[in-house]
């Protein structure tokens, strides 16, 4: 797993130890710090989804686990180094949690190793940013899409994809929820992988499928927000 410091990141984490999934090793970069400074929702149980407790650091999560790992000091994946270390993990997949906004180097993603990228969105129909709250709008669910990520923003192999109900009431949607259902499906393609020993044939997108979403105007998101 390539992991930035971010909740999506203590939730992939926190998911995968959960399960008991095999991981390799993690190679973290960015800023090491804490995303919910201590405050998390994680008394808020959900019988059917995996909440992360925010409240344990990403490296407590790695050391808790002995997964090897190697810190990068950047801000970006597109630093050179990411190919030396990439290559000495030799991984069969990656799994990627990066910083928000941040596009992938195509060097990067012409390594003939998945790159999995987990987008809050129900593909080809929302790509995007915040694409979470349109169809939180429009449709009144979430969905939720496992890709191989190419180098035309969400356009990459649709491995598999679920719908999920809005978010509770009090539990915080982009750092509790988007976390939670991002790392509920990347359970359940690892699952499939590890029991097959591949990854799903997939489907393919098309340019002219979907639309191409950009960060929602507070005003939209808050009315999102007063349906919760």
């Amino acid at each position: 797993m390539i992991a930035a410091f971010t909740s999506r990141s203590q939730a992939y984490a926190q998911a995968i130890e959960s399960k008991k999934i095999p991981l390799a090793g993690v190679i973290t970069f960015g800023n090491n710090t804490n995303v919910s400074s201590g405050i998390t929702d994680f008394q808020l149980k959900n019988n059917s989804l995996f909440l992360p407790d925010l409240s344990i650091p990403l490296i407590e999560t790695i050391q808790k686990n002995d997964w090897i790992h190697k810190h990068i000091h950047s801000q970006t994946i597109n630093n050179p180094y990411f190919l030396d270390e990439i290559q000495l993990f030799n991984p069969d997949l990656i799994i990627y949690s990066g910083y928000g906004g941040q596009i992938v180097d195509k060097k990067i993603l012409e390594i003939p190793i998945p790159f999995i990228h987990i987008h809050s969105g129900w593909l080809p129909d929302y790509r995007g940013s915040t694409t979470m709250y349109y169809s939180w709008i429009k449709e009144k669910i979430i969905g939720v899409s496992a890709i191989v990520m190419s180098p035309q923003i969400d356009m990459g192999k649709i491995l598999i994809k679920a719908k999920y109900p809005l978010p509770p009431k009090g539990i915080n949607p982009d750092y509790i929820y988007d976390s939670a259902i991002r790392a509920d499906l990347l359970i359940c393609l690892l699952q499939e992988y590890y029991r097959k020993g591949l990854l799903p044939e997939g489907e393919i997108q098309k340019n002219s499928d979907g639309i191409e979403y950009y960060v929602i105007h507070p005003i939209l998101k808050h009315l999102a927000l007063l349906t919760q």
